[in-house]
């Protein structure tokens, strides 16, 4: 940036004068905060009766309560509440057929089943069951006919990393809209976003939805049920190879969202990545594109910096903002939340409100303090760049005793996930060897080429360490931590490798009883 440019005065190069998609109102969230309780609407309002639900799903009715209105629909039927529609999908362990007669007991009023499901009992005569041909099909046509009906704005978010975490920023920050629906965990498949966007109503202030991929296509038919007014995409990285080839399979699906927003909506990019950014050529939509410090982006962060509390960073012409998170690669996430928001009519004042408030969903950064140990819980996914901005921000973190990195298997890397586990291990062993990093303990099959990286980069034998599974990982563990250390857990979903907190855990509680048996030692806990 030229020295005479300021973070706080540089104007958008293409001004926001367009009338925001939705005004501002000064009231605040009237629902639950972002993606708490089940998978229902706050105010559990009618959504449709199951006769029009028949009808969406060009499905046979059988039953009395043609009429009954529907206030939520289920995959679940432990998560039945009265007003219900269950649907009952097939299962690699049980079939959802097995289920519906207890749902239908738990005030389901209905149930979308197959054509094979036997006639109703006698005492469930008043309820009803709607015959189609696929119930997971059907749940898809009923989500994309009630988004029919929605007015509200409606945000799509994919990419490789980052979207559950932009997803919870730009829920937060469109909070003073009124009430705002997201997806909750990461709901972001062919169930997921139908569930979603069945949970909002003609009350609901924005809906914002995530949207995932292991395969070509899968955004595509994803953006036709949602059909969002605003997309973000994130980045694109080396994830989910084995079903999109690489790095440019991945491009070109994650770019499904952008080519599919209508021409008086939106695409906000990540002007940071040159994949994303291409993507402004793939859309009809209005483009905006965001940076951490290149000013010539729409929407721009400069001067970001870690404190002890999270980040703060400026944003261009709007002020000083704080996120009470870790990971300087959560102010690329803010600005996209930014951008959605200032489109919204959101004010730079309220902006710097709700990052106040933001909180990375679970197992994303998730910080545990064990008796004076920081365990920080990356693990709800994992692939190269993901990894990478951990281990970055782990060697950049403060710390009183040492920094240790638990690194599990990156899973769906396909042909090439041995030599980027090689690679990966090449980058945590020259954080090793610059100081940085205290202990590289590698976990899993495919992180076994990470740990050869690592002996093969020079690292200190006593500072490494692998074990060829999670159990084996906490049945022997390579490291006990000690007061002031920090841990990053970070591994794909399938590893589960969250399992060693508890085994770390148990450690630090051990090493604080050991201190607090001998003379004039102090029990720590």
């Amino acid at each position: 940036m030229p020295p005479s440019e300021s973070p706080l005065s540089k104007p958008l190069n293409r001004p926001l004068n367009r009338t925001p998609l939705v005004e501002s109102s000064s009231h605040g969230s009237r629902g639950a905060a972002p993606g708490a309780g089940a998978l229902h609407g706050a105010a559990r309002r009618p959504l449709f009766d199951v006769a029009e639900a028949a009808r969406r799903t060009r499905g046979d009715i059988e039953g009395l309560s043609r009429n009954a209105a529907v206030r939520g629909v289920t995959i679940d039927s432990r998560e039945v509440a009265p007003g219900d529609l269950f649907v009952a999908l097939p299962g690699s362990k049980a079939h959802g057929h097995e289920f519906v007669a207890g749902a239908l007991r738990a005030g389901a009023v209905a149930a979308l089943v197959e054509p094979t499901f036997p006639p109703l009992p006698a005492d469930l005569e008043a309820r009803a069951v709607i015959r189609v041909a696929s119930p997971r099909r059907a749940l898809a046509d009923l989500a994309a006919a009630h988004r029919r009906t929605l007015r509200c704005p409606v945000v799509g978010i994919t990419g490789s990393n980052g979207k559950s975490s932009t997803r919870e920023f730009v829920a937060r920050v469109l909070e003073p809209l009124g009430d705002v629906v997201q997806s909750v965990k990461s709901y972001n498949n062919d169930l997921g976003v139908p569930l979603t966007v069945l949970r909002a109503d003609a009350e609901t202030a924005a809906l914002v939805v995530e949207m995932g991929t292991s395969g070509p296509g899968e955004i595509a038919r994803l953006v036709e049920i949602a059909r969002p007014t605003l997309g973000i995409v994130t980045n694109v990285s080396a994830a989910h190879l084995q079903g999109l080839g690489d790095e440019d399979g991945v491009a070109h699906e994650k770019a499904s969202l952008p080519r599919g927003l209508p021409s008086d909506g939106f695409a906000v990019l990540n002007g940071d990545d040159p994949r994303v950014a291409g993507m402004a050529r793939q859309t009809q939509a209005h483009v905006l594109t965001t940076s951490l410090g290149n000013w010539r982006a729409d929407v721009w962060a400069a001067d970001a910096r870690r404190t002890a509390r999270g980040i703060e960073f400026f944003l261009f012409g709007k002020g000083r903002m704080f996120l009470p998170v870790p990971g300087l690669h959560n102010v690329r996430n803010a600005l996209l939340a930014a951008s959605c928001g200032l489109l919204h009519g959101i004010t730079a004042d309220q902006l710097r409100a709700q990052f106040r408030l933001v909180r990375l969903p679970a197992l994303r950064m998730q910080r545990l303090t064990i008796g004076g140990t920081t365990l920080l819980l990356d693990c709800y996914n994992a692939n190269p760049a993901s990894l990478e901005a951990g281990v970055e921000e782990l060697a950049a973190r403060p710390a009183r005793g040492r920094r240790v990195l638990v690194q599990g298997d990156m899973l769906e890397l396909g042909a090439r996930s041995a030599d980027l586990h090689y690679a990966a291990g090449r980058h945590a062993a020259l954080h090793a060897l610059e100081g940085r990093l205290d202990f590289l303990w590698f976990v899993g099959q495919e992180s076994r080429a990470a740990y050869d990286a690592a002996v093969e980069s020079g690292v200190d034998p006593a500072k490494l360490g692998w074990a060829p599974s999670v159990d084996e990982a906490a049945a022997k563990p390579a490291v006990t931590l000690v007061r002031g250390d920090v841990a990053l857990l970070k591994a794909s979903r399938g590893m589960r490798i969250e399992r060693l907190a508890e085994t770390l855990r148990a450690a630090r509680e051990q090493e604080a009883r050991n201190d607090g048996a001998g003379p004039g030692s102090r029990r720590v806990g």
